[in-house]
C-alpha cells in the first residue's frame, strides 16, 4: 500500500506478547561485565561500546526470551558493506562475527525452535544488500534501535535447486513441495500437467490441467492451503511449490519454487525500515522438452513457493520503504525439439505480482503469477497441451506496537486491507503493553 502521509492504523488481530520489565540498571551492568576482549574485537564494526537503552523492555513473542533482550550483544553495529548471515552457525561475513554460540565481536547468538537469534546493543543498516542463508528462520533482537537507511534485506534466499529461505521449505524436485502449505505435483495421464504453487496466508494455484473438463487426462496439482497464525508464532515460513510432470523420452518436469524465509526485527525503542525487507518466495522451475522432434513428449512447469513471514516488535515502528511477502511465480511448460519453458519470477521487492515463466514457443503453456497486495491467491498454470505451474501465495506480516498502530508511507505486500479466500486478514497490526 501507498500514501503520502504516515497512516496510523489501530489494532486489528490478536496480541501476541506477555511483557517483562527488568532492572534495566542491573541487566546493562551484567553486559558490561562481559569478557573485554568481546568488545576489542568488535572494534572494526564501528567501535563505540553500548550504551543502556532508555527504558523498560517488553517480553516479546515466540522464541525471543527476556535475556535476549535484558542482555543483549555489547555494541552498536553499523553494516555499510554487503554482509551474509548464516542462521544456523551465526557467522556474519567480512569479519564482522565468527561462527559459534555466545557472544563474539560484541554479537550474540543463539539458536532456539529452529529459529537463528542474534543480539545487539543498536543495529544500523546502510549497506547495498543484507543476506540471510541457513535452515533457521532469523531474529534480530536489538536493545536500543534498529534503522535500515537503504538497501535490500534479504531473507528470499537464494532460490536454487528448489531450496527455500531461512525458515522456509523446499520446493519438489519431482513429488509435492514441503511445508505446511505444499502445493501438489502434477500427474501424468495422456499428457503431463503443471505443479501447484505453495501456500500460505493465501492459497496457491493450482498446476495447469492437460484437458480440462475432458475425463482421462491429468489434472493439475492443487495448490497449497492456507496455515499458521496472523501473530506468527511459531515464526514459519512459505511453503514449496510442487514439481511439474514430464512426459515421453527425455523431457523434464520443472521444479517447485521454495518458500520465502521468514525474520522477526525486535527492538526495545524504535524500528525504521526506509529500504526493502523482502521474503518473497521463489519461482518455480520451467520444464523441458525431449531432444526428439516427433512429437515424443514434454515437461510440465513447477509451481511457485509461497511468500514468508516478516514480523516486527517494537515499541514505535515506522515503515517508509517496503515489507514484501510475495507468493513467486509458476514456470512454463515445453514440448519437442529440447525445448525450454522459462522458470517463474521470484516474488519481488514491491506489489507487483511475480510474473509466470513464459511456455516454449511450440505448444509450452505459462505458469500461473504469484500473490501480491490485491491479489494475494496464486494463479493457476495455464491449461491445455503441456501446462504451466501454478504461482505461489502470499505470506504473513505482522507489526507489533505499543499503541497497536504504526507509521506506514512506504508499501506492504501483502497489504492490511488484503483478505484471503476465509476473510482474514494477510497483514496485521498488534498491541504490546508495558506492565
Amino acid at each position: 500500500m501507498r500514501s503520502s502521509a504516515s497512516l496510523a492504523v489501530g489494532f486489528a488481530g490478536l496480541a501476541s506478547c506477555s511483557l517483562l520489565v527488568p532492572d534495566f540498571a542491573a541487566n546493562y551492568d551484567a553486559a558490561a561485565a562481559l569478557d573485554a576482549s568481546d568488545r576489542d574485537r568488535a572494534d572494526h564494526v564501528d567501535g563505540s561500546s553500548a550504551d543502556a537503552p532508555s527504558g523498560p523492555m517488553f517480553h516479546p513473542s515466540g522464541a525471543i526470551t527476556p535475556a535476549d533482550l535484558s542482555l543483549p550483544g555489547t555494541r552498536d553495529v553499523n553494516l555499510t558493506e554487503v554482509v551474509t548471515f548464516d542462521t544456523d552457525t551465526g557467522e556474519i561475513t567480512n569479519n564482522t562475527r565468527p561462527p559459534g554460540a555466545g557472544m563474539q565481536n560484541g554479537i550474540g547468538f543463539r539458536t532456539s525452535a529452529s529459529v537463528g537469534i542474534f543480539s545487539f546493543a543498536a543495529l544500523t543498516i546502510g549497506a547495498p544488500n543484507v543476506h540471510f542463508r541457513g535452515s533457521n528462520a532469523v531474529a534480530l533482537v536489538v536493545a536500543k534501535k534498529f534503522i535500515q537507511n537503504a538497501g535490500l534485506f534479504d531473507v528470499q534466499g537464494a532460490c536454487a535447486n528448489g531450496a527455500g529461505g531461512p525458515g522456509g521449505s523446499a520446493g519438489g524436485m519431482s513429488a509435492a513441495g514441503e511445508g505446511l502449505g505444499a502445493g501438489s505435483p502434477g500427474s501424468f495421464l495422456r499428457g503431463e500437467s503443471g505443479g501447484g504453487g505453495g501456500g500460505f496466508a493465501g492459497v496457491g494455484g493450482a498446476g495447469g490441467d492437460v484437458a480440462p473438463g475432458n475425463a482421462g487426462f491429468a489434472v493439475g496439482g492443487a495448490g497449497g492451503l492456507v496455515y499458521g497464525a496472523a501473530a506468527l508464532v511459531p515464526l514459519v515460513g512459505g511453503s514449496g511449490g510442487g514439481a511439474g510432470a514430464a512426459e515421453g523420452d527425455g523431457g523434464t518436469g520443472g521444479i517447485g519454487g521454495g518458500g520465502g524465509g521468514a525474520v522477526q526485527i525486535v527492538a526495545g525503542e524504535s524500528i525504521a525500515i526506509a529500504g526493502v525487507v523482502n521474503a518473497g518466495g521463489c519461482g518455480g522451475g520451467g520444464g523441458k522438452g525431449p531432444s526428439c522432434t516427433n512429437n515424443c513428449g514434454g515437461g510440465a512447469g513447477g509451481g511457485g513457493g509461497s511468500g514468508g513471514a516478516i514480523l516486527l516488535e517494537s515499541r514505535a515502528v515506522d515503515v517508509s520503504g517496503v515489507l514484501a511477502a510475495n507468493g513467486g511465480g509458476g514456470g512454463g511448460g515445453a514440448w519437442d525439439h529440447a525445448a525450454v519453458g522459462m522458470p517463474g519470477l521470484n516474488g519481488g521487492n514491491g506489489s507487483v505480482p511475480a510474473q509466470g515463466g513464459a511456455g516454449s514457443s511450440d505448444r509450452g503453456r505459462s505458469g500461473g503469477a504469484g500473490g501480491a497486495a490485491g491479489s494475494p491467491n496464486g494463479v493457476p498454470g495455464v491449461a491445455w497441451d503441456h501446462p504451466g505451474g501454478g504461482g505461489g501465495g502470499c505470506g504473513r506480516i505482522r507489526i507489533n506496537s505499543l499503541s497497536g498502530t504504526a507509521s506506514l508511507t512506504g508499501t506492504l505486500s501483502p497489504a492490511l486491507a488484503d483478505r484471503n479466500d476465509a476473510g482474514a486478514p494477510l497483514a496485521t497490526l498488534g498491541k504490546i503493553d508495558l506492565r
